[in-house]
């Protein structure tokens, strides 16, 4: 964000195109900047919460706990990232007019939505290396990343226009990301994340964005085309939020991508236990 309000601007400018019609490119561009803070809500808030939780348990030298609490939350990141990304660009056209009055800008939007995921995962992962201490190659990543960031900008934004700083956005992070989480899983939990969870996450997101498009397709017969009514398009999407995430959640645990001690330690964690387990039957 802050390399785009150096260079975005300037870029279309330098581009040929009009003042009045750069400004107005560079506000429907910078509409996905609430978006992605509001789908990082969580995640930041799970990062903050770990710090005095990992250097309790480094103190006491608990090194399995220290994995198992890193390991769980990349999980539940990764969970929440891909939820809030899956489920935004699922109910994109509802959520643009209800805060924005129109649907402009929706592929760029698209991909601003993706750099919810990558977010999420480079928050947590560079608050468990600073926190651990390993703080010189988090920050090195990050930095670097910034400097990626600004380098693509000048080549995709002559190119894409806004939707080229979407794209410079989305490749710098998918490198810091990449790196972040390599590092945190080679040399802090020191193992591998199971391709179970990746799998299990991919199915919950395909289920979950199938469900919301459904949604809209129902919603759509039995209301209309809405148009921009911000109130129609309001409670579209508010709808959708409860039940693509109560399907997210539930597909979540029947597929048990948490185990009960994992999900013990999470808000509501008993009531998500009992959700999991309804319906089974146990030997």
């Amino acid at each position: 964000q802050l390399i785009d309000s150096f260079q975005l601007f300037s870029a279309l400018i330098a581009e040929g195109i009009p003042a009045d019609d750069a400004k107005v490119m560079k506000g429907i561009y910078d509409r996905g900047q609430p978006l992605i803070q509001v789908g990082l809500v969580v995640a930041t808030s799970l990062s903050l919460s770990l710090v005095p939780v990992l250097t309790s348990l480094q103190r006491k030298k608990a090194v399995e706990e220290v994995k198992k609490m890193c390991r769980l939350a990349i999980k539940v990141s990764s969970v929440i990232g891909l939820g809030a990304a899956l489920g935004l660009i699922g109910i994109l056209k509802p959520v643009n007019i209800m805060l924005f009055k129109d649907n402009e800008g929706l592929e760029t939007l698209v991909v601003l939505s993706i750099l919810i995921l990558l977010a999420s995962l480079l928050i947590t992962c560079s608050t468990i290396m600073q926190t651990m201490g390993f703080w010189k190659p988090s920050v090195l990543i990050i930095l670097s990343s910034i400097v990626m960031k600004g380098v693509l900008n000048r080549w995709l934004i002559s190119e894409y226009g806004i939707k080229g700083a979407a794209y410079s956005s989305l490749l710098a992070l998918i490198v810091a990301c990449g790196l972040l989480l390599f590092f945190v899983v080679r040399y802090i939990i020191g193992g591998k994340l199971g391709i179970g969870h990746i799998a299990g996450l991919v199915i919950a997101g395909i289920v979950m964005y199938s469900m919301l498009k459904g949604y809209s397709v129902i919603f759509y017969s039995v209301f209309g085309d809405y148009g921009e009514s911000r109130i129609w398009a309001s409670m579209h999407a508010l709808s959708s939020v409860a039940i693509g995430g109560a399907v997210y959640v539930l597909v979540l645990l029947k597929m048990k991508l948490f185990r009960e001690d994992e999900l013990t330690r999470l808000p509501g964690g008993h009531l998500l236990i009992e959700i999991m387990n309804k319906g089974t039957i146990k030997r």
